[in-house]
């Protein structure tokens, strides 16, 4: 057995190998149930720099003790 990737260029091309799929010549694995079982750490990992985290980190912070200094 041989897994490949493809992309699927059309609607036509889609219902093809669904046809194939239901004749059990082939097997479409759903790549989006894939993913999501992956951590969202490991597909944001990297997104933003050490830099820009840290400036965000420091903007968090400062936020939340202005939001605790409130007087309401």
């Amino acid at each position: 057995m041989q897994t490949i990737r493809i992309q699927i260029k059309d609607k036509v091309a889609l219902r093809l190998l669904k046809d194939l799929e239901m004749a059990s010549i082939i097997k479409i694995l759903d790549k989006e149930k894939n993913d999501t079982q992956n951590k969202l750490s490991a597909q944001l990992r990297g997104s933003i720099s050490k830099k820009r985290a840290h400036e965000l980190t420091q903007k968090h912070e400062k936020n939340r003790d202005e939001w605790d200094s409130r007087a309401i």
